[in-house]
């Protein structure tokens, strides 16, 4: 990327960035069950900014990492709305993951970039409903913290490319240390890749170190201390203990095409095999050629990991789940791969006609195509299937949130308050159970997610339904208080009126 149009470029990757998250506020593409969970942990942060000791409605998030929920939390606020807070880091997220991964191409030497970046973006937008690249972390499942966390980390190999002859390798293993401070407190997945990252760079810079044999001895000591630095700020830090016990249970995963496991390891394999032709073309002209370095070492660690992964699962000490959850990066390197390589070619066919050249070198064009490929790309990545209108969620929030502090009070001790049948899908009624009803998951998670009913109206004190969706026919003559569409019911009260007060609670209807 050429220092005098980094201005620019940057302009546009902002005000594309601001269109991605514009135009898709309104939609929420999962109803995954993690959704209630990342939101229920933003949610207590919001609150109070601190935790009751093992709070049952937390479950693992009382462990869990909370960079990108503190994030979440903060945009909440500026919001007024913690749902909406979490939304927008997410699609914050997603657009800047896509925006560096258009920097690093943009860094390829002569006139590959821009018409890589072209590339990226057609081969993104036909994949719709094909592979699973980053972005479709958070369609259908809902793995919030690993998208931002990888956000993060193509950054860092956007900065690092840049950094590249321009500061002292040094420089550079210091900036990739500081990267994994930053990520491990997001998710530990991408950290490991960044680790992978680092290594491969300090094994790279050691074989081609000038000086010969001796030069290069003198080298380990640093590269060895260095790793060390690395390997101690990944696991030291409480994120690999917590994601590593969370790991090992077999979670489910929507992959498309690699929902398999074998055929994940199949892709890594073949990414594997990809990287070799771009640490070659980087050998060949290191000075020029930093980009594919920088790819490749991505490529390899995350392909590495991987098979890693699926070693220890072989092993009983992984599961399914954890190796799914690297197909998103392993589809999104072999896109970024595929459109290094038809862009040089398209590059080499353009220098050879002096007039296409001089239209491809042009700073209008490289800006334009720059935008183009931008818009394209992140805006394609987001053609996933509409489960949720975020409008709709957060007026609920906003009612709930208003009603507690008046008729919606805590439950009494052995009794529990409920969120259900606003209308929406069940994950929204026991997002808002956990969170504003203070609902234990023990209680939230039968009713809601295994789909039993909701137990015996003994255990309950109040209700909270939407007027026309209720399931209770005394919901009129049991209401305490009521907002905008909400009703707060009083349970004894239901259960009085049907002349059953042990009776079960019936099932819900289809919304």
């Amino acid at each position: 990327m050429q220092k005098s149009l980094f201005p620019w470029y940057a302009a546009v990757a902002l005000a594309v960035g601001v269109l991605l998250v514009a135009v898709n506020v309104d939609v929420v593409w999962s109803t995954s069950v993690d959704l209630a969970h990342h939101y229920a942990l933003v949610f207590r942060l919001s609150e109070n900014w601190h935790f009751v000791p093992d709070d049952p409605t937390l479950g693992e998030m009382n462990v869990y990492p909370r960079g990108s929920h503190i994030a979440a939390a903060l945009a909440g606020m500026a919001f007024g709305s913690p749902f909406m807070g979490l939304h927008v880091v997410a699609l914050g997220s997603m657009a800047l993951l896509w925006m560096s991964c258009l920097a690093i191409l943009y860094a390829a030497p002569r006139r590959t970039g821009p018409l890589s970046a072209l590339v990226l973006a057609l081969l993104v937008v036909l994949n719709f409903g094909g592979f699973r690249l980053h972005g479709a972390e958070i369609s259908q499942n809902y793995h919030y913290a690993q998208l931002v966390a990888q956000a993060l980390v193509f950054v860092a190999l956007a900065a690092a490319i840049r950094l590249e002859g321009r500061v002292h390798r040094f420089g550079i293993y210091l900036f990739l240390l500081g990267a994994l401070l930053v990520v491990m407190p997001v998710h530990l997945l991408p950290a490991l890749e960044l680790l992978g990252v680092l290594a491969g760079l300090l094994l790279l810079d050691l074989v081609v170190a000038p000086g010969g044999t001796r030069a290069r001895l003198r080298g380990v000591p640093v590269a060895v201390a260095v790793l060390a630095a690395g390997i101690a700020i990944v696991v030291l830090h409480p994120t690999f203990a917590t994601m590593r016990a969370i790991s090992s249970h077999n979670g489910g995963a929507s992959l498309g095409p690699l929902g398999p496991v074998w055929s994940v390891g199949l892709v890594s394999v073949i990414v594997l095999a990809s990287v070799v032709p771009l640490l070659r073309a980087w050998h060949r002209d290191r000075a020029t050629h930093a980009m594919y370095k920088y790819l490749a070492l991505y490529g390899a660690a995350i392909a590495g990991l991987c098979l890693l992964q699926m070693l220890l699962r072989h092993f009983n000490l992984g599961s399914d789940y954890a190796v799914k959850k690297y197909a998103y990066g392993l589809a999104t390197f072999l896109f970024l791969r595929l459109a290094v390589w038809l862009g040089g070619v398209a590059a080499r066919r353009v220098e050879a006609k002096p007039a296409l050249a001089r239209l491809a070198g042009a700073r209008a064009f490289q800006v334009g195509v720059f935008g183009l490929a931008l818009a394209a790309t992140v805006l394609g990545a987001t053609r996933m299937r509409h489960e949720l209108d975020t409008v709709e969620v957060v007026g609920v929030e906003r009612q709930l949130l208003a009603l507690r502090t008046g008729p919606f009070v805590a439950a009494p001790a052995g009794k529990h308050n409920l969120v259900l049948d606003t209308g929406m899908p069940p994950v929204v009624d026991y997002m808002f159970s956990l969170t504003v009803a203070h609902t234990p998951r023990s209680v939230g998670e039968p009713a809601f997610i295994v789909g039993s009913d909701l137990g015996l109206l003994a255990q309950y004190a109040l209700l909270v339904s939407a007027h026309g969706h209720s399931r209770f026919p005394a919901a009129a003559q049991c209401t305490k208080a009521q907002s905008e569409s909400l009703l707060v019911l009083d349970a004894a009260c239901v259960a009085a009126t049907a002349g059953q007060p042990g009776a079960a609670v019936p099932a819900a209807a289809a919304p």
